[in-house]
């Protein structure tokens, strides 16, 4: 059976199943407690025992078709690449795609809340509604505005992004989420009275066992939860309104009191339920998503950016274009001297990649750029939504400092004053005249570009053209950015074969 492999991955917890490609059933769901305040070693663990129990669970042959990941924002969902503050922080930008996904089989990730939204108009609550508004309460606040069944993030008539959680409730600057959060409430439980070392779940089991001050915490989520929404619900006039997470399992405690505070507030009557599919509606929705995706990204595109005064044609950029043709890809190659070496810029190959690039959704390109193609590589993943990884081969950072240093102080203000300067060009096989006006385009650019897609630095130890202690700079601190030092020089001639090799075990991931 062909079927999808989809996670849902919380601030406490993680789930996971194997989700059929067709006709919507599923099988080995599984849940697993994270570590959320633990090291990035030990959330990945807990995410392969993840994976290695819903195998388990499942039993029967199957073939995987894709992996679906559900994840909480702030998240590139693109490269699957976390950017929380709050919880799970030793995974921030880190991209789950490689640990959660599988080579040859494409890879989705999608908003907690939108996979949650996804799954209830499938199969679940809202099937039959226009205008929906989904909530997943638990760790957070997760949010969805639907019209139509396609999401909506930006208008009137929504939040920017769609995002509820960061809505000012009241004038003290708190948000939403500040009081309808699970650390909000449990602390709001401790100051009452209540037993400081309980769970949300374990005050939650109090309240039915009818205990008080457990039952009172549920009438002041429904107040709260309330008086935050009444400005969206105003502005959005959702048909219904559906809840999830892991408080949806409660909402009887609080539903009642949620609407009564609405009609007192004289707010429009607007249907408000649970969700139908519980904890598979987000896992649902992640199958939903690689659907999607697979159809979206039917073709990859690989663009490899050849060094300064060099071209196409060199020796890497011919094995990277063997490599991929044995995988049925073809590998685009400008020729980024064109249409001359002397009007060339960093900003008229960045332009000439905004052109390659028209077409291409979001996330679907692959860019492999070498020397001063790497860096505007760089620079070109850090402006574009188009780029899903880099793979950078002794990227030419500080480029316009560096250059004008080697140079010299003479050989500059001659170039200054003349316009032009004959460069000793690989390609050509003779000196080639560069206008001045690359090094004042260079010096616009910024020396190591703000890149927050995953990116693989491969970068010789015996460089003597760009120093490997540029690499290391961009790679410190960038938990997205993957630096592995080779035993070469600048051109890594010797080391091609491993160099494309790795490259593309980097990329497969991202492979669709």
């Amino acid at each position: 059976m062909s079927m999808f492999l989809t996670y849902d991955i919380g601030g406490t917890h993680a789930r996971a199943a194997l989700v059929a490609a067709e006709g919507g059933g599923w099988r080995g769901h599984t849940q697993r407690a994270l570590r959320s305040r633990g090291t990035r070693e030990e959330l990945e663990a807990d995410l392969r025992a993840l994976t290695a129990e819903v195998w388990t669970r499942a039993g029967a042959e199957v073939e995987l078709a894709g992996v679906g990941i559900a994840l909480p924002g702030p998240t590139d969902y693109l490269t699957g690449t976390p950017w929380l503050e709050h919880k799970l922080v030793a995974l921030r930008g880190t991209s789950l795609v490689p640990l959660l996904g599988r080579a040859g089989v494409p890879v989705a990730c999608v908003n907690d809340a939108e996979a949650f939204a996804r799954g209830e108009l499938l199969q679940g609550a809202a099937r039959d509604a226009e205008r929906v508004l989904f909530l997943t309460l638990g760790t957070g606040l997760g949010s969805c505005f639907v019209v139509g069944g396609e999401v909506r993030r930006d208008g009137p008539e929504v939040p920017p992004g769609g995002e509820l959680w960061n809505q000012p409730l009241g004038v003290d600057g708190r948000t939403i989420e500040d009081h309808v959060g699970q650390a909000a409430l449990e602390a709001w439980y401790r100051a009452q009275g209540g037993d400081a070392s309980l769970s949300l779940a374990q005050i939650a089991a109090r309240a039915g066992a009818g205990e008080a001050s457990a039952q009172a915490l549920f009438t002041h989520l429904g107040e709260r939860l309330a008086v935050g929404l009444e400005p969206h619900l105003r502005r959005f006039a959702p048909d219904r309104v559906v809840l999830g997470g892991g408080l949806s399992g409660s909402a009887d405690r609080f539903l009642g009191t949620l609407a009564r505070v609405l009609r007192e507030r004289q707010v429009r009557d607007v249907t408000i339920v649970a969700t139908a599919l519980g904890p598979m509606a987000a896992l649902v929705g992640a199958a939903d998503a690689v659907k999607r995706r697979r159809a979206a990204f039917a073709e990859r595109k690989v663009i490899y950016l050849h060094g300064f005064a060099s071209g196409p044609r060199s020796r890497k950029a011919e094995a990277f274009a063997a490599a991929l043709a044995a995988r049925g890809t073809a590998l685009a190659l400008p020729d980024l001297n064109e249409p001359d070496f002397a009007g060339l810029t960093i900003s008229r190959q960045l332009a000439r990649l905004e052109a390659l690039t028209t077409d291409a959704a979001p996330g679907s390109v692959l860019l492999i750029g070498s020397s001063l193609g790497g860096y505007t590589a760089a620079l070109f993943a850090a402006r574009s939504d188009k780029v899903a990884a880099l793979v950078l081969l002794a990227p030419a950072f500080d480029f316009a400092s560096r250059f004008g240093a080697g140079q010299g102080s003479s050989t500059l203000e001659r170039w200054r004053s003349e316009g032009t300067l004959a460069i000793e060009h690989h390609a050509y096989g003779r000196p080639a005249a560069l206008s001045w006006s690359f090094m004042a385009d260079a010096a616009q650019h910024a020396p190591f570009p703000a890149v927050r897609v995953p990116t693989l630095v491969l970068h010789g130890r015996h460089d003597a053209i760009v120093d490997p202690a540029l690499s290391m700079a961009f790679a410190e601190g960038r938990p997205n950015v993957r630096l592995e030092p080779l035993e070469a020089e600048h051109t890594l001639r010797a080391v091609v074969d491993q160099v494309v090799a790795r490259s593309l075990e980097y990329f497969d991931p991202w492979w669709r």
